[in-house]
């Protein structure tokens, strides 16, 4: 067709981000921020991305509570020690790279909501009136 019929047209000129619309319910969010809770025991293979994009497209930042310390993201392959990424490995690594992303367990959430941590984290996403 391009030596034919489309002879004066381009091929391929441009590369067009597009989004697909989906819908995301948080288990909660912290009254009065931008910041839904999850609580999680693992990880299901295709989840973590929707955090990402809420994240990216949203302006969300994420506060997950894991079931307890160490668990292992089961779909991903093992590193060369011969062990899996732990979920709040993978947390510290998006926090690292600029998505808001913090974690707590759940048997240290009482004082992770007493300390100061929390505290800074409420306001650098707390949301403010216009």
């Amino acid at each position: 067709m391009f030596e034919t019929y489309l002879v004066n047209l381009e091929y391929e000129p441009l590369t067009i981000d597009y989004t697909r619309k989906h819908r995301y319910t948080p288990d909660s969010i912290i009254p009065g921020t931008n910041i839904p809770v999850e609580l999680k025991g693992a990880f299901e293979k295709d989840v973590p991305g929707k955090y990402e994009s809420v994240t990216e497209q949203g302006g969300f930042a994420f506060l997950f509570v894991f079931q307890r310390r160490g668990t292992e993201i089961a779909w991903k392959k093992p590193r060369k020690d011969g062990f899996r990424l732990l979920h709040e490995e993978w947390v510290a690594y998006h926090h690292k790279r600029g998505m808001p992303f913090y974690c707590t367990f759940e048997d240290e959430f009482a004082d992770f909501k007493k300390s100061k941590m929390f505290a800074e984290i409420i306001k650098r996403h707390k949301i403010t009136q216009h």
